[in-house]
This record gives structure tokens, sequence and C-alpha cells, in this order.
């Protein structure tokens, strides 16, 4: 269920405004909304929301402003604030983050992930206010004594130290502290934080400068909140959310530093990645994780004037058959087992990925050249070729390979998936060894086909067709016994059209039942005619 909370919706194109604020409004959330950045700006400083979903790129003021604005306000900086783009570059996010956004959702957004993520923030921005009001509430009582302070830090729920700007150490800690970094009372006090700290850190700065850096700011009375890693004796690692303000104090600068493990918090952001990236069943790239794999590989080859890749797509041509006969189980662990062939085949040198249903994608890095992805995806036809064991079941498959190269064959990852399943079209034609490599003249060939089947659909619908009649003689009496009725395209421009250019595609675009229904029909009416004739000659 989702928790109610106050969202507003700033989006400059009226229909996904309308469609999110329908969609959050069933959920049960309050929802307001905006067409420009002023207009949220606006409206964010009269009433303050929950949560933002903000579009990135909007015409007067771009999300990034509006975030930035917005974070340096201290009535709005917490408000969580999750980009809505259709870009999918990893520095378009990059610098979302930098503004302060908390999430990216993809357009166009998939309805369940975006009120998972929608929830998970708010949930998460709760617990951050919470948590900071209890903070507050207690450093506020501190000053009282030193007694109280001690009493009050102890009761804390999260890790609580204090640590001294003059001598650069940490002076005291609660139980929650121990706990947390996994060092008692004794070894904390006279520690530095570079001896805390992991190496590697999210702000990606050194740990000194970095302590240096929060420590000058928290000291001037201004609040500083970012993320650490704790390294605890053990090896173990622990990601915290980090807020460090000032302490009053007349012996000293005394900064109290709050630890709040967010352990939690990553691994659900990190589940929600996995859920938008990879195949539930299979655990391989989905679709969305496979373009974004393509189009970095695409950029990169290109840049750097690597070696080509080649995109092998993969079709399992007898799987349906298998799943209707042996039922839904048989049919994942199948592809499942199928999921283990290909990337024991394709080991460190590619990545696989299940494009849905019964298609998968390999890439495989450093091609040298057309012979040699025709080599892999021959020895990926015989790996699949050998039988499958499910259920003490000996199960075979045929598969079809369509193969486009990176970056000759396409810009984009879309583009060489598309050219990828040019190429499997034409191999599933043949009747052996049903692999192609994606060629220029196929575009066209694919081009026309889909223009003939069109056509076709026209002269069927318009009477375009005709029947040529080809007599049937008894050998032994000379007479004609009957017709065969044989059908001809008399296209308008094109003329006659051979039924060896039309017939195949009726049969495979599933035209072929109209068609026969209209040659039956026309044959059926032409007999008639010829009845009649017969009828009224013998008459007179």
């Amino acid at each position: 269920m989702p928790v109610p909370g106050e969202i507003l919706v700033v989006d400059d194109t009226m229909t996904t405004l309308m469609m999110l604020l329908a969609l959050l409004s069933t959920e049960g959330y309050q929802v307001s909304s905006a067409q420009s950045g002023t207009e949220a700006l606006e409206s964010v400083r009269k009433h303050p929301p929950d949560l933002i979903l903000l579009d990135f790129s909007m015409p007067d003021m771009d999300g990034l402003e509006v975030c930035r604005q917005l974070k340096v306000n201290s009535r709005t900086r917490d408000i969580p604030v999750l980009f809505l783009s259709s870009i999918t570059d990893t520095q378009t996010k990059v610098d979302g983050f930098a503004a302060g956004a908390v999430d990216f959702i993809i357009k166009p957004f998939e309805r369940n992930e975006l009120l998972a993520r929608v929830n998970t923030h708010l949930d998460l921005a709760r617990l951050k206010k919470r948590l900071s009001k209890l903070v507050d509430e207690k450093t506020e009582s501190l000053r009282l004594s030193e007694q109280r302070f001690r009493s009050l830090i102890e009761q804390a729920p999260e890790a609580i130290m204090v640590y001294d700007l003059d001598t650069s150490l940490f002076v005291d800690a609660n139980r929650q502290a121990e706990i947390l970094t996994g060092r008692s009372l004794q070894t904390l006090i006279g520690m530095t934080p570079v001896a805390l700290y992991s190496t590697e850190q999210p702000d990606g700065l050194p740990t000194p400068e970095s302590v240096r850096l929060h420590g000058s700011r928290a000291i001037q009375g201004e609040v500083q909140i970012f993320e650490r890693i704790i390294a605890r004796p053990d090896g173990t690692t622990i990601p915290c959310e980090v807020r460090l303000s000032k302490l009053p104090s007349e012996t000293g600068r005394l900064l109290r530093v709050s630890y709040i493990d967010i352990s939690a918090r990553l691994a659900a952001q990190e589940k929600i990645n996995h859920l938008a990236y990879f195949d539930m069943l299979t655990g391989l790239l989905n679709q969305s994780g496979l373009l974004e794999k393509l189009d970095t590989l695409t950029a990169i080859h290109k840049e750097a004037g690597l070696p080509a890749f080649a995109v092998l797509l993969v079709d399992l041509g007898d799987f349906k058959f298998i799943n209707d006969v042996y039922g839904n189980r048989v049919g994942d662990l199948l592809l499942c087992d199928v999921a283990e062939r290909l990337k024991r085949l394709v080991g460190a040198g590619g990545h696989v990925a299940r494009q849905g249903g019964i298609e998968f994608v390999v890439l495989l890095t450093d091609i040298q050249d057309r012979e040699t992805a025709e080599d892999s995806a021959a020895r990926m036809l015989a790996v699949l070729a050998e039988p499958f064991t499910i259920d003490e079941m000996v199960l075979n498959l045929s598969a079809s390979i369509g193969v486009s190269l990176g970056p000759e064959h396409g810009d984009t990852g879309q583009e060489l998936l598309c050219n990828a399943d040019m190429a499997l079209f034409q191999a599933k034609q043949r009747g052996i060894r049903r692999l192609q490599i994606y060629e220029a003249a196929l575009g066209q060939q694919m081009r026309e086909r889909v223009e003939l089947e069109k056509e076709l659909r026209d002269a069927i619908a318009k009477d375009q067709l005709v029947l040529h009649y080809q007599p049937q003689i008894a050998l032994s009496t000379g007479q004609v016994v009957g017709v065969e009725a044989l059908v001809r395209w008399q296209h308008p421009q094109k003329g006659m059209i051979s039924p060896a250019n039309f017939i195949p595609i009726a049969e495979q675009s599933g035209l072929i039942l109209p068609l026969g229904r209209w040659v039956l029909q026309e044959a059926c009416r032409q007999l008639n005619i010829w009845q009649e004739k017969t009828s009224t000659c013998a008459w007179r």
C-alpha cells in the first residue's frame, strides 16, 4: 500500500502531466501540478510537498536549475526530487544527482516501477525527517549539562560521535556508535575519521580533504549531510548517511557527528535497479539493460577505434511447441538452461540478454571481422542443437540467428537490434544452417516485403485479384470435366505480379485465409454464371 503524501508533478507536456496526476491520485496521493520551472518554485514556496516529480527538460527553466534552486533553500533542500526524463545517458544522470536529485525515472515509465520508487523515497524522506527531528531535539537538550548530554546521546537510535575540530579526533561516542563501527568506546575516543572510514568513499575525494572541508563548513553553523563508508575491524563495510553539525561549547570547537546505516536503502535501490535492467526468470540483462549496454559499446568503439563487436539475435524456433506440450514450468527451466549455455559459451568475451519471449541477444566484443562473427554464431547453433535434459526428459531445440556488426551496421543499440532482426527473419527462411549476417540489401528487401504485404491487403479488399481458369480434360472422351482456378494479381501500377512473389507473403502474414475465401467466392460466382449460361443454351 502506498504511504499517503503530497506530491508535486512538474512537466511541460500536458499528456504526461495528466497521466501522472490520474495515476498518483488513484493510488491515494495528494497531487498538485506545475507546467514550468518558475511555476514549480512558486508552488513549493507557498506549500512545500513531500516529494517532487520533476521533468528534466523544460523550455523556460530546465529541471537541473529548478533542482539546484530547491537545494540551496533551507526550507526545500530536504524534499526528495525524482527526475522524469527520456534521456538515458550516464552524464545526464550524473548531472542530475549532482544537482541534488535522489532518483531518475526514464520515460516512458512503467506504472509499477514508478509507484515503487515514489513510495520508497517517501518512506525514506519521512524516516530522514523523523531521525533529523529527533537528533535536533536531542542536540538542543545537550547544551544544558554534560550529564544530560551523555544521557541523551545514549538514548539516540543512531550512532552519534563528538568530533574535536582542533585535535582532529573523536572525543566521545554513544553505544550505537560502538555497535555500528564494531569498536569499543575506548578505541573510538582518540581515533581520527581517516582511520574510521574506508579508503574509497562515495564522493571520490581523498578522506583527509573531505573531512577538512565538511568540518570547516559545519563549524560555521552549516549542517552538513553526506554519505560515508565505515570500515569495521572484521573487514566489512557499512554505508552511512552522516549529519555533521556544530555543538555549543565553551572549551573548544566540537562537532556532533551522527551516522545512519543506509544499507537497507541502498539494497532497495539496487533491487529496483535490478528489476529495471535484468530479466526476472534468467537473471540476464533485459531489453532496457541490453539497449544501455549496446549504446555504451557503440559510443566506446567509435571514440576509441576499437575492433568491431557483434550482436547475435537468437530465436528458439521449437520452444513454443515444447512449452505448449509440457507446460510453462518445463518451458521456464528450458529457457534457464539455454541462458546458462549461452553464458558459458560467451564467457568473459561478451554479454547475454533475454530480449523477451523466446529471443536471446548475445553481444560479442573484439570481433575481428565478418567471418569471426559467422564462426561464433555457427558454434552457438551447434551448442543449442545439443539435447537438453529437463525433468529426465530429453528435449531438442532448433535455433535461428541473425547477426549485425557494431558500429558498422548501426549508430545506436536500437538500430543494431533492428538490423539483427532483419537478418534473423532471413535466417528463419533457410532449411539448414539458419544463420544470416545483416547486409544493406536485407533492409531494402524487408521494406519491399512490408510494402507488398500492405498492397496485398488492399488488393484483396479492392478486387485487384483475378482468377485464371485452366481446364481439366478427360483423355478418354476429350471433354472438359473441370477447371483449376489460379489466382493472379493485377497491380494497378506494377502490372501482373507472379503468385511466387505474393503467395509466400500471404502465408507468412496470415493473409492466406482472406485470400483463400476470396478465391473460393469468386470461383463459385463464376461457376454459377457458367451454369446459368449452360441451362439457357440447353432450354433453347
